[in-house]
Formats: structure tokens, C-alpha cells, sequence
């Protein structure tokens, strides 16, 4: 299977590239960035340029859409929402009338939740999360231009599985760990607590997964024929904290409807609909990674 794999610089495509490579699939990998240490080669493309994504999908079998700008802090909102949904549009609609009928999506967790963050004064305000576990069901409900972007990028997924017939499917991805990310924590000695502090939001349901993990399950995808669309959340099973689920449950998710009794629920996220469809489950355990890389 050829597959074209966009963003292939980054620090998913860069893991993606590589277990795509690893289990055989033909990879066509391209990015704005260069980049020399990758399986295949690459190339540099401006996905903006609609008639580059029409040559770029000659052959291909299914389109893995990895590029974007990565987080809100790109300043000028207006070229985040601009580029981002046109980099989805000109691929989207040019895999269409290419006959290429699989279009896998990086979406993201900031498509689906805002910002909540523990007061100063140790005030904790009320989630908006409709229930929990928490799955790729979960409205979106995003707070900023970017995961405005990730949710208008998965509407036009939705619209182009119901209405043209692609199968489409799109991941909100957690925090994603990269050890070659995390090599500073180490260098500057930052304890396990100050690490903890700034994985403050807690819409996030405490979620992460490894990029390893995550080429995984975009390499099971691309095996399966899925129905028209999909939304998924995927994460590792327990919770980025160091407090168990009831305990997490009880003191920041009050109000919040739960799908289970406590004493049922053994994680925040429920990827059972993944599992179920691909077969999927992650093998890091990112909280003991994050544990060994920092000084706890």
C-alpha cells in the first residue's frame, strides 16, 4: 500500500515515517521542512498550493494528514485557521477526485476542550466535559484558533465520508510523549511536581500517549476498512497524576456524567471503540517514561 504521509518532519511524522517504512507500506513523505535522518525521502511541499497536492497523491493509497501548524502559539491566528483548514481542504478534495478513498487526520484533545485550570486560590472550577470516560464522542468545544481549526478540519472529513463516500478518520490526539522531546527535563533537573504544574488543564482528562504508540495505531487503521468516519481519542489507560481515578473523579470532574459506577471506571478515557475496530492498544507507559526521564 503507497501511502502519502504529510508533516513527515514533525514529532508524530517523524515516528510515523518511520513504523510506516518499518511495516512495509510505500511512504511518500513531504513537509515545508527538511529533514535528513527520515527512512525515506522526502519531499518539501507547500500544501497550500492546491495543484502540489494533486501531484503529490499520483499512485498513493491513502493519505495519513499530519501537517499543520502544531499549537496556538502561531501569533497571527488568522494564517493558523487559513493554513490548517486549507492544507485539509486541498488534500481532502484532491485524494476525492484522485479515487483515493482513506484519509487518516492528526486532529487534537484542543478540538474537544477548553482551558480549566486550577485558581490561584486553589479554586477549582466546574468541567464542561458532557461525561467521562471521555471518548472521540465528546463534543467539540474549543477555546482557541487552533483547536477551532481541528474541529472545522474534522467537519470537513465528516462531509466529504457522508457526502462523497472516503473513508475518513480523525484522531485527537493527547499530549504525545517524545523522549528526544524531553531530554532537557533531565538537563535542568526539573522535579516530577514542577513537571506536573504545567500539565494544568484539566479538560484534558490527565490524557497522553507515546508517539510510538500513535504510529501504531495509524499504521492498524490504514490495515482495517472503517466505516465512513471515525473519531477517535486515543490514550494510555491511566492518568498523567499521581492520584488514582476515584480520587481524580471525585475532586475535579464533579457534575460531570459518568457512564459507569466509580468503581467501575478504571481510566478517564474509553478506547474500547478503537480496540473494537482495529485491535489497537498502547504499549508505553507514558507516566513511567515521564517518571524515569524526570527527577521525581
Amino acid at each position: 500500500m503507497k501511502i502519502l504521509l504529510t508533516g513527515a518532519s514533525g514529532n508524530l511524522g517523524s515516528a510515523v515515517c518511520r513504523k510506516l517504512h518499518e511495516d512495509g507500506f510505500e511512504v511518500v513523505a513531504t513537509d515545508q521542512i527538511m529533514k535528513k535522518d527520515l527512512p525515506v525521502r522526502l519531499k518539501v511541499a507547500d500544501l497550500r498550493d492546491r495543484i502540489v497536492c494533486y501531484e503529490l497523491m499520483e499512485g498513493a493509497d491513502a493519505i495519513v494528514h499530519l501537517a499543520a501548524h502544531p499549537n496556538d502559539g502561531y501569533p497571527i491566528k488568522q494564517e493558523l485557521l487559513n493554513d490548517n483548514t486549507s492544507f485539509t481542504m486541498n488534500l481532502l478534495h484532491a485524494a476525492y477526485e484522485s479515487g483515493i478513498r482513506k484519509f487518516l487526520f492528526a486532529s487534537s484533545i484542543q478540538a474537544m476542550v477548553r482551558m480549566r485550570r486550577i485558581g490561584e486560590d486553589g479554586t477549582i472550577p466546574q468541567s464542561r466535559l458532557k461525561y467521562l470516560p471521555a471518548d472521540g464522542e465528546v463534543p467539540a468545544d474549543p477555546d482557541n484558533v487552533y483547536g477551532l481549526s481541528k474541529q472545522l478540519c474534522e467537519q470537513m472529513l465528516k462531509f466529504y465520508a457522508q457526502e462523497k463516500g472516503m473513508s475518513c478518520i480523525a484522531f485527537r490526539f493527547p499530549f504525545l510523549y517524545n523522549p528526544e522531546f524531553l531530554k532537557f527535563y533531565r538537563r535542568y533537573h526539573i522535579s516530577w511536581k514542577a513537571y506536573m504544574n504545567q500539565q494544568g488543564n484539566l479538560e484534558e482528562c490527565f490524557a497522553s500517549l507515546s508517539v510510538n504508540d500513535a504510529a501504531r495505531l495509524i499504521a492498524a487503521v490504514l490495515r482495517k476498512d472503517l466505516p465512513v468516519y471515525r473519531c477517535y481519542f486515543p490514550a494510555i489507560p491511566n492518568p498523567i497524576a499521581d492520584e488514582e481515578v476515584s480520587v481524580l473523579l471525585d475532586k475535579y470532574y464533579k457534575g460531570v456524567e459518568l457512564r459507569k459506577p466509580v468503581s467501575e471506571i478504571k481510566s478517564l478515557v474509553d478506547i474500547s471503540r478503537i480496540t473494537g475496530d482495529t485491535g489497537w492498544t498502547p504499549e508505553d507507559n507514558v507516566l513511567q517514561m515521564l517518571k524515569d526521564a524526570i527527577k521525581v
